[in-house]
């Protein structure tokens, strides 16, 4: 089930879609936010100064689409929202910062917000047996390389905690969650969620980028979990690239079963 036929199915559609980390407007959420059977009030956040230029370029005609250039972090998010005067319900929430995801999802859901259809970026390389997640630092960027986000577990936890259910995992990298105030089905298992979605989906193959760090799904978790923190706290080799990335403090992430 794509995201277009969940907002369909929303009994009380408010028509407001968020779009954090919206880059230049490729995401799901931003072709739903451009119909407006779909969304009467939009709200795209984009750190990139350039890249939130050529989306106010975009939206131009439709004044009913917010552009906020800046990068939001869990100290300014809640502010964010009631500046744009964001319900606590809106009909679609979109994320993708590749950094401390979680945290942000975490504050999010901690001042009462509960978007009725999440779309969230994961990183899909950690085994879903293992909890890791990058926490946030106010001066974390994402270096280009494996080092972002949050594990399928991890993730899964916290909305689960949050009542919301995992339905799919589009292009492999992404979650597809709705809360169950909207639609409560029952939840698959997230290793067989990861399995169909991801490691025997076509689309595995061409990740190119990560055929450095495959075998993390073939270990045994434990000696996954070595081998994880072992990556990223030395010198390591960024996606698919010849060149290194600059080693992580230890204390710069969570990595356990």
């Amino acid at each position: 089930m794509n995201i277009e036929t969940l907002v369909q199915l929303i009994p009380n559609k408010n028509k407001v879609v968020i779009d954090v980390g919206a880059s230049v407007g490729a995401s799901p959420a931003f072709t739903l936010m451009n119909n407006p059977n779909y969304c009467s009030k939009g709200l795209c956040v984009e750190g990139a100064k350039a890249n939130a230029d050529k989306l106010k370029a975009k939206v131009q005609d439709k004044p009913y689409i917010d552009v906020h250039n800046g990068m939001i972090t869990p100290d300014n998010v809640i502010s964010l929202f009631e500046q744009y005067n964001i319900p606590l319900d809106p009909d679609v929430y979109k994320q993708d910062i590749d950094g401390y995801d979680l945290t942000l999802l975490r504050t999010i859901f901690a001042a009462g917000y509960r978007p009725k259809i999440l779309f969230v970026e994961y990183n899909e390389k950690i085994p879903p047996s293992i909890k890791f997640e990058v926490k946030y630092e106010p001066e974390h960027f994402w270096d280009g390389s494996h080092f972002f986000g949050f594990s399928l577990r991890s993730g899964y936890e916290v909305f689960k905690a949050n009542d919301y259910v995992i339905l799919a995992l589009p292009d492999g990298n992404n979650i597809l969650a709705v809360h169950t105030s909207f639609m409560n089905i029952a939840q698959l298992p997230i290793d067989e969620l990861y399995r169909k979605f991801y490691l025997h989906a076509p689309q595995f193959w061409w990740y190119g980028w990560n055929q450095d760090i495959r075998h993390w799904n073939n270990l045994a978790p434990e000696q996954a979990v070595d081998d994880i923190i072992n990556y990223f706290t030395s010198d390591r080799k960024m996606r698919g690239q010849t060149d290194l990335g600059v080693p992580i403090k230890r204390e710069a992430f969570v990595c356990e079963l």
